[in-house]
């Protein structure tokens, strides 16, 4: 996948995001687009410290293997604050991931994250 096309993805995401009337239509469109950030990431090469991100991306549920503890959301929230918060205690310094999620936060009508 090309970076033009998550981008496109990302924002054509966000728009049906901000015209969700219900929390669970809207929880399910952050969770694909963090998704494939996290895809496109691992595509380029993205191998974070940690996780097996690979693994975590296919698995089923959280029973599957190589998924931590924490679980596949746990994880990938975990990643996203490790990747953006400049302060993070483990931080993985990725620029190009971080925009990805700068230009998710925009999209979906929040501030960008630290």
């Amino acid at each position: 996948m090309q970076r033009e096309n998550l981008i496109e993805i990302i924002e054509t995401n966000g728009r049906r995001f901000l015209e969700c009337e219900e929390d669970w239509e809207a929880e399910i469109l952050e969770w694909q687009t963090i998704v494939a950030i996290f895809a496109y990431a691992l595509e380029k090469g993205f191998s974070p410290p940690d996780y097996d991100l690979r693994a975590i991306l296919a698995a089923e549920d959280d029973e599957a293997p190589s998924v931590p503890e924490i679980g596949c959301e746990g994880a990938l929230t975990d990643l996203i604050a490790r990747i953006s918060d400049t302060k993070h205690p483990s931080r993985v310094e990725v620029p190009k991931l971080k925009s990805l999620f700068n230009t998710m936060e925009r999209a979906f009508g929040r501030e960008p994250l630290n």
